[in-house]
């Protein structure tokens, strides 16, 4: 079976007793072989070929410096993406399949209540620190090898996930929007997923951000995803490196966890997917790349501080708005 690999990943139980354990309990954790080979190799070639034709723009900062390229400071190479663009199809399932794994978290997550992934961000996607934050210095020297759950894949899979992949996805669009997985008495029973219902919200387009370090040296300092308050509670990061030797090639991403004495790295490896809290207890860095690095990262909000995070946005517009000169001619 093509997918069998997939349709054998019982998402609920992995979040129930891995995601959501690890991130209580140290704030971070990854899943390996996620997809498999062959499904991660078509989110790869699709990614790459963004690449090839120039789709990608310099990343910017947040903070003081927002909409400020400085690669000094932040290297890589981004696109926005919802997933529903001409030839994404593997990159939909994947955002799809991560979709409801973090929606099983849902309610178990302390303070925060995750229902939807993120839309158009409030700011760039992270602030670089600095000592006004509160964050430690850097100079920690225990590390910690952060928890991971291996998905097993017994299959070498064939090109024929992409027939499956679009036979699912004109059943989806006959159905409004609704499909179930295929079921192979594993894990999936009758339980349907929407993929429209995730993915937007009225005029409003769910994105994940597709990136790229160019191999020149550049990285990403040290920064906080949500470090005021902007809703993203979960960062949810997929990689798409093969035969990745950090030794070699750097682009480790390493967490700082708060009032930690230690420290984390997790190599940028193929069909890895890797999940942190967001705010200030994970700042991290992404350490310089001698290779060409891919990744794709997807944000998950707290539906209660992203409804005042946008409230408190658009009282500041409006306040600028009042506040901004009046041209007389």
């Amino acid at each position: 079976m093509p997918l069998g690999h997939i349709m054998r990943l019982d998402l609920e139980r992995i979040a129930l007793e891995y995601v959501v354990p690890c991130l209580h309990d140290i704030g971070f954790c990854y899943l390996d072989n996620f997809l498999g080979e062959v499904v991660g190799d078509c989110v790869l070639e699709r990614v790459k070929r963004m690449h090839r034709d120039g789709e990608l723009a310099d990343g910017q900062l947040a903070g003081p410096s927002r909409g400020i390229a400085k690669r000094h400071l932040r290297g890589d190479q981004i696109k926005w993406i919802g997933g529903t663009e001409e030839g994404c199809e593997a990159i939909n399932f994947l955002l799809t399949l991560i979709d409801r794994l973090v929606m099983y978290c849902g309610s178990r997550l302390g303070k925060y209540y995750v229902k939807e992934r993120s839309k158009e961000l409030l700011g760039s996607p992270g602030s670089p620190c600095s000592k006004e934050t509160g964050d430690r210095g850097c100079h920690e020297t225990t590390l910690l090898t952060p928890p991971c759950w291996t998905l097993s894949d017994g299959h070498r899979r064939s090109k024929s996930f992409v027939v499956a992949l679009h036979a699912w996805q004109v059943f989806a669009e006959n159905q409004n929007g609704w499909f179930s997985l295929p079921h192979d008495g594993v894990f999936l029973g009758q339980q349907s997923l929407s993929i429209s219902g995730l993915r937007c919200r009225g005029e409003e387009q769910v994105l994940a951000m597709v990136a790229c370090y160019p191999g020149n040296g550049t990285g990403y300092v040290r920064h906080v995803d949500n470090p005021n308050g902007d809703g993203r509670c979960i960062t949810c990061i997929y990689y798409l490196n093969k035969n990745w030797d950090s030794k070699l090639h750097g682009g480790i991403l390493r967490i700082f966890p708060e009032g930690k004495s230690y420290v984390a790295d997790v190599e940028p490896i193929f069909d890895r997917l890797l999940f942190f809290w967001s705010d200030r207890r994970n700042p991290h860095e992404v350490q310089p790349s001698y290779a060409t690095r891919y990744a794709m990262t997807v944000w998950y909000f707290d539906a209660e501080e992203r409804a005042e995070a946008k409230k408190k946005f658009r009282s500041l517009t409006d306040t600028r708005k009042r506040e901004a000169p009046v041209n007389e001619d």
